[in-house]
Parts: C-alpha cells; structure tokens; sequence
C-alpha cells in the first residue's frame, strides 16, 4: 500500500486571474504561483454539478450522467424534471477508486455527495456536500466533529470557517492518502456582487485568510497538492438569447399581452442601446431587486414555461448551463437550423454528437455556446422580454469556461515544462491515479498528465471494468 499523500482543493468560480491576485494578497498563494504547474481548465459547459463531476470521475456528462442542476426527461409528452443527487453520477467517483484498492480518502463538501448511501463508503470519510443536499450527511456517522450543519450555513465565512474547522480535526484524526476539501468561493461572492470578478473586497479577506493558513499547514503534510475549480468568471458586455431569437423566428406559439409588449419595449430601449452600457450594474440592481424579480417570475417566466410547452431549460441556472431541451427531434432540428444562422454569436451543436456514451439526455438537446472570447454569454432568463433585441448591451457576471488547474509536488514544474495551454477537467482524476499507481476504468476519457517522474499511463486495462462493475451494483434507480 502507498505512503503518497495527496490533497485536492477545490474554488468554485477560480479563475486565473483571481489566482493571481491572491498571489499578490497571500504569501502561500505567493509561493505556489511561483513553484507549480499552473494552467487553464477548460470547462465546457461551465456548470458547477457537470464540472465537478467531469473533475472527479474523468469523464464527460454522458459518460457520468449529470447534464446540470436538474434531471430532465419526457413523461406523457411533458417535460419532467428534478433536482440531481448522488444517484445520478453513473461512473466511478475518483475516491471510490481509491477506496477499492485499500487507500482511505477524507471528502468533504464535494458536489453531488449527497445522499451518501449510493456511494461506496468503505476507506472513505466523508461530509457530504451543501450544494443540492436538503442535509448534511457524514461517514462513519460515529463522527464527533461538532456542529457539522454549520456547513449549510448562508453565510459565507461562517461556512468557511466551519469546513475548514472539520478538515482540519479529520485530517489529524484520521490516515488518508486522498483529502479533497471544495469551497463554495468565489463563486458565491462573486453572484452577489459582481465588482469582485479580479479582486477579493475586504470584508470576504477574512474568509480568504483562513483558506491560505489551511493551504499553509495541508501542503506541509502532503506529497502533491492540487487547486482547482470547475470553471471561472467573468464580465461581459454582450448577451445573445437563444430562446428569444427562436421565439422571433416564429417557430414556437406565445401570447403577447400588452403588458408584455410594453415591457418589451422597455428592457430593448435599456440593454440594446450600447452607450447605455456603462449603467447596466446600477441599473440591474434596482430592475431586478427582489419586488421587480417577483413579478417578473410571477407575470412573466412561469407563463413564459408553461406557454412554450416545446422547449426547456435548467430552472434552477440557465444562464450557465447551455443546454435547451426539446420535445421532439424535429423540434431541435428546427431550433438548430434557425441559430446556426447567428454563427458570430454562438455556436450550435446536438448534445448527443458532441459528448459520446451511454447516458445522454432523455429529451433531445441542443448545446449553445457562445462566442466568450469575444465578450458574449448567453442569456436564457425572461426570454420573452428580450425577444425584440439581438445582441443586449449590458455589463454583468456570469460563469467562464476558463477555470484553474494548479499542481504542486516534487519535481512537477520541471517535468510539465512542454505542456499544452489547456488542461481538461477529465485529466485530475487520471493524473492522481496515476500517481498513486493505480489503473483508471476503461472509459476514462482524460489524459495522465506527465508531470512527475513516475508517470506511468495505465489506460483501457480490461481488469479495470471490475472497479466499475462493483460500485454499479451498489446504485439504486430512483
């Protein structure tokens, strides 16, 4: 058995740049930024359940089964959905891996952990995630770490203070080979106040400050140490809606009441003007405070899903996700023919082509993904109010497929120095594998990055459908 000591820490929202202002900020952020392999993590689509599922299964969302927030089918010609869970992830999850093999791993907030029971638990710790979790649960449940539903806490230092506090005690307690500990930030700061897109504002530092004494004090007792994140963030001035230039070619039904029309009118006169655009921040904040978002949703978003009975999209992060379901494949083939005419604002693909394996979407779907490196992002929300206007000129936040992938060892920025621009999110889990001279399951789908000495690639080993085989067993069908 292994004495190799590897930890993963994971942002949710990372991105480069923000990685590089807390190199300025920190001393130990300071000292990775110099002394490790730091890359782009390319994350497509940049949605928080795909990307951390992508990160610790290695493979892409029709191999692992998770397509966003929510699981969408067609059920007596409706489209039906809920919320994701544990259930859901149909491929090996990277500590399930290890814990076949006799390595103990310690978990703790990982996305879609929840509930724990569909989880092969043997060798493992773990504190299940808050992401889509109505609870926190943890493994072994004897765990005496004190108030673990500080983890469910809205605020934000309060939680992280409260995940660190767990790491820390689990960590000292217990022997692991694998520690994977996930921070809901930046992200979340970043959604409520997008100023910060490049910076950290002062009163978030202190949550920041217990982060890098955590990083300080796990990098002392590990061999190699990963920070990554599931995407990035970023600014932009452009929005093109995919669903309101479908509802301007005609090929689906609505009704247009006048106080829809009036409101029409209005949003086309603010955000498809472009030197209104330097005011959008503070316009946002007063049109879509919380009495204007209420009747919004009332008046608007719900007749506009309930009207559109043809067409769907993620509820619960639209905007991020990129993904449009159809009732029909003639439906999506009709909505693909008309947005392949706007190919210098996005671009179009059939989900099912573009990611290959065995669990694809029950509806047919589209995939949309807009031209960021231009400065345009999709916009999926109040659809009818925008179906007037191509292009939207306003300034706002939103997801970047760009997210951060950082390794930290012996010897690892010496041996990556010919290495491509872009990692995947595909190649963590090969690459700890790899390390830790484990084989991968067959249908891995990432690289084992050369980045140490002892790289070995030990891909497509018919033994290894043995790893998958055991852990299916133990899943239940919701």
């Amino acid at each position: 058995m292994t004495n190799i000591k590897i930890s993963i820490i994971g942002f949710d929202g990372l991105s480069i740049n923000q990685l590089k202002y807390l190199s300025k900020e920190y001393r130990i952020f300071n000292y990775l930024w110099k002394n490790s392999l730091i890359r782009i993590l390319k994350s497509i689509p940049p949605t928080t359940p795909i990307g951390w599922t992508s990160l610790i299964t290695g493979v892409n969302p029709a191999k692992h089964g998770i397509w966003g927030f929510t699981k969408v089918n067609i059920i007596n010609n409706a489209f039906s959905y809920r919320l994701v869970n544990s259930y859901d992830v149909k491929f090996p999850r990277l500590f399930e891996i290890t814990a076949i093999h006799g390595l103990s791993s310690i978990i703790i907030n990982y996305p879609l952990t929840y509930p724990l029971k569909s989880i092969y638990l043997k060798n493992n710790t773990i504190i299940s995630d808050s992401l889509l979790g109505y609870k926190i649960e943890c493994y072994p449940s004897t765990l005496s770490i004190g108030d673990i539903s500080e983890c469910m806490n809205t605020n934000i230092i309060k939680k992280t203070e409260s995940i660190v506090k767990i790491s820390e005690k689990l960590s000292s307690k217990y022997e692991w080979n694998l520690l994977i500990c996930i921070f809901d930030i930046p992200d979340k700061i970043f959604h409520k106040d997008h100023s910060i897109a490049f910076k950290i504002r002062e009163k978030y530092r202190e949550a920041f400050n217990v982060i890098s004494d955590f990083i300080k004090e796990i990098k002392r007792t590990c061999d190699y140490l990963f920070i990554i994140s599931d995407h990035g963030i970023s600014i932009y001035n452009k929005w093109v809606d995919p669903l309101a230039l479908l509802y301007k070619s005609g090929i689906f039904s609505q009704e247009n009441p006048i106080r829809l029309r009036i409101l029409q009118r209005i949003v086309r006169i603010i955000y498809g003007n472009k030197l209104l655009a330097p005011s959008h921040l503070i316009i946002n904040k007063i049109l879509f405070s919380k009495i204007f978002r209420n009747i919004i949703n009332n008046n608007i978003q719900l007749k506009t899903l309930s009207a559109n009975k043809s067409v769907f999209v993620d509820v619960v992060d639209p905007w991020n996700t990129w993904i449009i379901y159809f009732k029909s494949t003639r439906e999506r083939e009709l909505a693909a023919q008309i947005l392949l005419k706007y190919k210098e604002w996005l671009r179009v693909f059939n989900v099912k082509e573009y990611f290959r394996g065995p669990h694809k979407p029950k509806a047919p779907a589209l995939l949309i993904i807009p031209n960021y490196d231009k400065g345009i992002y999709i916009s999926l929300s109040y659809s009818k109010l925008f179906e007037e206007t191509n292009i939207l000129y306003k300034l706002y936040g939103a997801h970047h497929p760009y997210g951060v992938f950082l390794a930290h060892g012996k010897n690892i920025k010496e041996n990556s120095r010919k290495f491509s621009e872009y990692i995947y999110p595909y190649d963590l889990a090969p690459t700890v594998l790899s390390i830790l001279n484990l084989p991968l399951p067959v249908d891995s789908d990432g690289r084992t990055l050369p980045i140490t000495k002892t790289y070995e690639p030990m891909q497509h080993k018919k033994c290894n459908y043995k790893i998958l085989l055991k852990i299916r067993k133990l899943k239940k069908v919701l």
